[in-house]
């Protein structure tokens, strides 16, 4: 009896400020939701896109303020995007490439140099 998504200016942890202004939010605030403070959204008005050169700092300040390890940053080429609805930011997806050479990975696989 949860809520699917709950947009980023919701959350339990406030954002930093300034990267999403919410009148009434304070940073470093707590916040305690009930399910009549969700509102649903379509899946179908949610979009996925790629963050533009001058949201890269905001998805890392994002990210790095909320993924339950951090985030030190991607290493080589790397994809950001963001999940939003009515241009509000919902989720962030991230990766990078894999390692052309992991001897762990490609043994457990069963890789040979020439698969590789």
């Amino acid at each position: 009896q949860g809520c699917g998504i709950v947009p980023l200016t919701r959350m339990v942890t406030p954002i930093l400020s300034g990267v999403d202004n919410v009148p009434g939010l304070v940073y470093g605030a707590r916040m305690e939701l009930s399910h009549s403070d969700c509102t649903p959204i379509p899946v179908a008005q949610v979009t996925v896109r790629l963050v533009t050169r001058d949201e890269v700092a905001r998805w890392q300040t994002l990210m790095a303020r909320h993924h339950y390890l951090g985030f030190p940053g991607f290493v080589g080429e790397r994809l950001y995007q963001v999940a939003e609805w009515q241009g509000r930011w919902l989720a962030l997806i991230g990766g990078t490439a894999a390692a052309y050479r992991c001897r762990a990975r490609d043994t457990w696989i069963g890789w040979t140099p020439e698969q590789r």
